[in-house]
C-alpha cells in the first residue's frame, strides 16, 4: 500500500479507510468470518484497490478489520467514502449474513437506517451516469435475446467481461468501472439469475429486436474560446474583451455532441497508467531495464526496514497518554 502511494505521489492527508464488520458473539467460526470478510471486499472494490482483511477473537464477538487502502493500485484515483458507498457497503454487509444464515440487527432504529440507506442507493443510482448506461444495456441485452446464453453474448459483445453467474448472483466488470458490479444489489430483485431467465423465457415478446451492439452515448462539449474566470473577476481591461467576443458573436460557444463508447473508458484507464508510467520513468531517470530493475530490488529491501519502524511508531504511539505525545508520532 505504501508504495503504490509512493508511486501516485499521494502520500500525504487520507492514507486509508478501516472499516469493521462484526457478527453476533461467537455464531459464525473466524474461517468463515474471514471468508464473508473478503467476498465484502471483493463485491465492493473488487480489483481497483487493496484491502487487507483481519478477523479477530479477542473480544465477545467475531469480528473483522478491513483496511482499505485509500490509492487506486490502477489508476491512483483516490476512494472517496460517501454517504452511498456507505450505504452500500452496509447493504452488501447484509446481504452476505443473511447469504450464510447469519444474524442481522433487527431493531425500530436499524430499520430506518434501512429505509434511509435505501433511498441514498437508490438516488445514486437513478443520477448517476454510468449506471443509467449499465442498466440499458442490461435491459437491451435481455430484450434480444431467446435464450440466456444469447444473454450473455450479447453482454460480452458491449464491452462486459467477468461474468459471474453460477449461484444465485450475476455480477460482471463492466466498460465504466474496474470493480465487478453485482446486479441485484444495485437495481433490485428483478435481476437475479432467475429473474433474469423468466424475463427472458416466460415474458411475451411480440418481436425480438436486433441486439443492438453498436448503441452510441454522447456528452456534451463546447467549442470555442475559454474565458479565464479569474481574470473575468480582476481585470477590467479583459472584461472589455470578453464584451468585444459576444459582440462579435464569437461568443458565445457552440454546443457540440461527443461519442461515448465503451472502449473510450478502457483506453482511457489505459492512457492514464501509461501516462502514469512514463511520469515514473522520467522522474526517475531510467535508461534502461536494469535501472528499473535495480531500484524495485533497492525498494523491496527498504520495506521490511519502513515496516519495524511502522511498527515501533505504532507501539509508541499506541502507549501515550498525552495526546500531545500523539501529535508528535
Amino acid at each position: 500500500m505504501a508504495l503504490t502511494k509512493k508511486f501516485y505521489h499521494k502520500e500525504n492527508k487520507t492514507l486509508g479507510f478501516h472499516i469493521i464488520q462484526s457478527f453476533k458473539g461467537q455464531e459464525v467460526s473466524p474461517q468463515k468470518a474471514n471468508q464473508i470478510g473478503k467476498e465484502l471486499a471483493e463485491e465492493l472494490w473488487g480489483d481497483k484497490y487493496q484491502i487487507l482483511v483481519c478477523t479477530h477473537v479477542n473480544k465477545e464477538n467475531v469480528h473483522n478489520h478491513l483496511v482499505l487502502n485509500s490509492v487506486s493500485f490502477i489508476d491512483g484515483k483516490k476512494y472517496h467514502n460517501s454517504n452511498a458507498d456507505i450505504a452500500f457497503m452496509k447493504d452488501m454487509s447484509d446481504r452476505l449474513c443473511a447469504k450464510y444464515g447469519l444474524s442481522i440487527v433487527e431493531t425500530n432504529r436499524a430499520e430506518t437506517e434501512k429505509n434511509y440507506r435505501q433511498k441514498r442507493m437508490d438516488n445514486f443510482n437513478r443520477s448517476n451516469e454510468k449506471m443509467k448506461k449499465i442498466i440499458n444495456d442490461i435491459d437491451d441485452a435481455i430484450k434480444c435475446s431467446k435464450r440466456y446464453s444469447d444473454f450473455k453474448l450479447n453482454l460480452i459483445a458491449k464491452g462486459y467481461e467477468n461474468i459471474k453467474d453460477s449461484g444465485k448472483y450475476f455480477s460482471f466488470k463492466s466498460p465504466y468501472y474496474a470493480r465487478n458490479i453485482r446486479l441485484d444489489r444495485i437495481y433490485g430483485d428483478d435481476y437475479f439469475v432467475e429473474s433474469i431467465k423468466h424475463r427472458i423465457y416466460y415474458i411475451t415478446k411480440d418481436k425480438i429486436p436486433v441486439a443492438n451492439f453498436k448503441k452510441k452515448y454522447y456528452k456534451k462539449r463546447f467549442t470555442g474560446k475559454k474565458l479565464n474566470r479569474l481574470l473575468l473577476n480582476t481585470s477590467s481591461f479583459y472584461r472589455l474583451y470578453v464584451h468585444y467576443l459576444y459582440a462579435f458573436r464569437i461568443l458565445p460557444s457552440n454546443v457540440d455532441k461527443q461519442e461515448i463508447t465503451p472502449e473510450y473508458y478502457k483506453q482511457k484507464r489505459k492512457n492514464a497508467m501509461i501516462f502514469e508510467e512514463l511520469n515514473f520513468l522520467a522522474r526517475n531517470k531510467f535508461e534502461t531495464v536494469a535501472d528499473v530493475k535495480d531500484y524495485k530490488t533497492n525498494i523491496e529491501k527498504e520495506l521490511p526496514i519502513l515496516k519495524s519502524q511502522r511498527e515501533i511508531l505504532w507501539r509508541k504511539y499506541n502507549k501515550s497518554i498525552n495526546e500531545n505525545d500523539k501529535k508528535i508520532f
